[in-house]
């Protein structure tokens, strides 16, 4: 199945959905259902930044504007909220 781009591809395999990109990199995609749960294993174990958060997930699932979905929810982590170091 073709995904919008023309180098990205979606394929459906024991019926899990992949997204395939142009280097044919396979990754499970993710519904907007599971995106919570899964930000909330990949951030609140270390509580790390949000780059470090985004390649662990990157790594190997698909989430649609990944980027500006993590970047929310860590913006609103309780704990990083509270531990932040204030700037002057």
């Amino acid at each position: 199945m073709k995904a919008s781009s023309q180098e990205d591809y979606f394929d459906i395999k024991d019926d899990l959905l992949y997204h395939i990109n142009q280097n044919m990199k396979s990754r499970l995609m993710i519904s907007k259902a599971l995106e919570g749960k899964i930000f909330e294993l990949a951030h609140r174990s270390h509580h790390v930044k949000f780059h470090c958060t985004y390649q662990h997930i990157a790594e190997s699932l698909y989430i649609r504007k990944l980027s500006i979905r993590l970047r929310k929810f860590i913006e609103h982590c309780s704990n990083c909220l509270l531990y932040q170091t204030r700037r002057h």
